[in-house]
């Protein structure tokens, strides 16, 4: 039985997707805030992180392009840290989680940062 474990939860503001203050935030400047503040939360060193998953229902305009990996560069995440984008219509927050377990348990890496719509959760 692996160790693995959720050790922190960040979650961003919401708003109906064409309405309130958030509707002109890209998507992947809103997934970079988030990821910023989960880092800095204590005492972490960014540099552990293996990959930066992120779940996207819908990959199209600055989610197209990897949101996974630019919302990592964004936050301001070492360029040795990789990316990917978990193309899903339903969970894909779960399965991007999912994906970050198995990788650990497997020994591809020992953290990372998961999440979508946009909540992260880093993963040991």
């Amino acid at each position: 039985m692996s160790g693995t474990c959720v050790v922190d939860y960040v979650r961003s503001p919401s708003t109906q997707a064409t309405k309130g203050a958030l509707a002109g935030v890209r998507q992947d400047d809103l997934a970079a805030s988030v990821i910023r503040r989960l880092t800095c939360r204590d005492i972490f060193d960014v540099n552990e992180i293996e990959d930066v998953l992120s779940g996207c229902a819908f990959t199209e305009s600055e989610q197209g392009l990897n949101i996974g990996r630019t919302a990592g560069l964004l936050a301001g995440l070492p360029q040795t840290v990789g990316g990917a984008t978990v193309n899903r219509w339903g969970g894909r927050s779960k399965n991007a989680i999912h994906m970050a377990v198995g990788s650990i348990c497997m020994g591809s890496g020992e953290v990372f940062v998961a999440g979508a719509g946009w909540k992260a959760c880093r993963v040991y």
